[in-house]
């Protein structure tokens, strides 16, 4: 019984190392990736990190919510909402309440802050978008392929 043990430990933290991996790739990508590619990027932080906000990520996607490039600015307001959706984040509410004061003149961007606030208080805390479940051992494709949906449209 000791080495299942051992060896689902081991899957999790294979999981976390490759989560790794993909954020110091999509941390290139946004150096140094055409304008295109750099509108992705959020949302693949967002399919990443669905319903666990991790303040690497929240960092990231505030930083470009100030993004010059508008599509790259909603996709990473719309991804905030996703990362913090039905955790009731104290910090990421706070970001959000800023981004509407920041965005106040500008209906787009508020349109996206304001569901993003609405996916971060889901369900009041009782809900989530994260397709994984049991200690994030197994996944959801149902869900994978509903958050795929959601981002790809």
């Amino acid at each position: 019984a000791n080495g299942c043990c051992d060896r689902a430990s081991s899957g999790i933290n294979a999981e976390y190392g490759g989560a790794e991996m993909a954020l110091r790739s999509y941390s290139n990508l946004l150096r140094y990736g055409e304008p295109c590619i750099r509108r992705v990027v959020p949302l693949a932080l967002a399919m990443l990190s669905a319903s666990n906000p991790k303040l690497e990520i929240i960092d990231t996607l505030s930083k470009l919510s100030h993004d010059s490039d508008s599509e790259v600015a909603h996709n990473a307001i719309f991804a905030m909402g996703i990362v913090g959706s039905g955790t009731n984040n104290a910090r990421l509410a706070n970001m959000l309440r800023q981004l509407a004061q920041y965005y106040h003149k500008d209906a787009n961007n508020l349109f996206m802050v304001r569901l993003a606030q609405g996916l971060v208080h889901l369900g009041k805390g009782t809900l989530t978008l994260s397709p994984y479940h049991s200690d994030r051992m197994l996944m959801s494709r149902v869900a994978v392929g509903g958050l795929l949906g959601v981002i790809v449209a």
